[in-house]
């Protein structure tokens, strides 16, 4: 498989490290406050390119936060709306409204490395279902959202990095899937107590689970097996991304060190015996020297 760009020695996590804020812009403090996986491996890409992945993910912060932090479903679609011109301006090569420090960031990054429309608007779509209740009627709903969402956005930050064959780009969007898997069905149980399911309808509905007894502290047993099930799918990804990571490069690795934390937490949630109602299930690692060795030989 031919290379997508020279390899570098990767950028040492220390030298932009959360312990350190003052060093840190607006955007990359926002990421790491709302998004600190995405934050952790950001550390790893060239210095170069890592405060367009924080503009990037910063974006997505932004959409994610939207859901639950408006009082009325109309107030959130106008938001999002917000967003698409946003997102169509950019594509157009015109420039943000000033002033906005994230709407400025993604103007720059789409423009710089001519992110596709259609994706970035299918982001805004996916994260706009946040505002509904209904859950997923199938796993295969649920992957799909996850794709769209996540995946898209792993696969955007593939391209910052300078990734460019399709193959190794799809390994990218892969590993974002199984992060988007995750980032719904970790935090089930709590979603239940706000009154959404995020397992997949049928699912629940051959193990007896309903948001109502998963919102209870006994209510995860029935949970266990289409959690199991979900995690499967999470290995899948995992599993399919992993025959290309010696396509990437050493500087390349930060979008692909997001499988280390994926596995972390299938390792996680197995010790937890697939129980959702488990507090473990809700944290997400810190592990910088970790990331860093992956990121040298290149595993993931």
């Amino acid at each position: 498989m031919t290379a997508d760009s020279p390899p570098t020695a990767p950028s040492s996590p220390s030298q932009s490290s959360s312990d350190q804020p003052a060093r840190l812009s607006l955007l990359a403090r926002d990421v790491r406050d709302y998004d600190p996986a995405r934050f952790q491996t950001n550390l790893f890409a060239p210095a170069a390119r890592r405060e367009d992945l924080m503009a990037l993910h910063a974006f997505h912060v932004e959409l994610a936060r939207i859901a639950g932090t408006v009082s009325e479903a109309l107030i959130g679609q106008m938001r999002y709306q917000w967003w698409r011109d946003q997102v169509n301006s950019a594509c157009d090569g015109k420039g943000p409204i000033l002033g906005h420090p994230v709407g400025e960031g993604v103007n720059a990054v789409i423009q710089t490395y001519g992110l596709d429309r259609e994706a970035l608007l299918s982001i805004i779509d996916a994260r706009e279902t946040d505002l509904e209740v209904q859950p997923f009627a199938t796993e295969e709903d649920m992957v799909c959202h996850a794709r769209v969402s996540s995946g898209a956005l792993n696969g955007m930050a593939a391209r910052v990095v300078g990734i460019t064959a399709p193959e190794t780009l799809a390994a990218a969007e892969d590993i974002g899937t199984a992060w988007g898997l995750l980032d719904l069905v970790g935090p089930c149980a709590l979603e239940a107590r706000r009154g959404r399911l995020t397992l997949p309808a049928d699912l629940c509905a051959e193990a007896g689970v309903t948001v109502e007894t998963l919102a209870r502290p006994e209510g995860g047993e029935a949970a266990r097996k289409p959690l199991r099930r979900v995690m499967d799918l999470v290995q899948g990804h995992l599993l399919s991304a992993r025959r290309l990571r010696g396509a990437v490069k050493m500087d390349q690795a930060s979008p692909f060190l997001m499988a280390r934390l994926c596995w972390h937490y299938i390792d996680v949630v197995k010790k937890c015996d697939y129980f959702p109602n488990d507090p473990r299930a809700l944290v997400v690692p810190r592990m910088p020297i970790r990331l860093f060795l992956s990121a040298i030989a290149r595993r993931f």
